[in-house]
């Protein structure tokens, strides 16, 4: 998490609760907070499935497009 002087890309991840990798995902979240680095974390209710999958794209799409309107000014 430390050395890049580059800027980094819109960052957004998502995790349902029930998900084996919430520790995980949680984990990563804490330590880019704790560096400062900006990024966008959701849980949500649901496992690893595509049932939670398919109810986290809207957002996910959402983020990427405000933030490709951003880069074009």
């Amino acid at each position: 998490l430390h050395g890049s002087r580059q800027p980094l890309p819109p960052l957004r991840f998502e995790c349902g609760r029930d998900d084996p990798y919430l520790t995980a995902n949680r984990e990563l979240h804490h330590a880019l907070r704790n560096s400062g680095i900006a990024h966008d974390y959701v849980e949500g209710e649901g496992g690893h499935d595509w049932d939670y999958w398919r109810s986290a794209l809207e957002g996910t799409l959402r983020f990427f497009g405000t933030a490709l309107k951003r880069l074009k000014g």
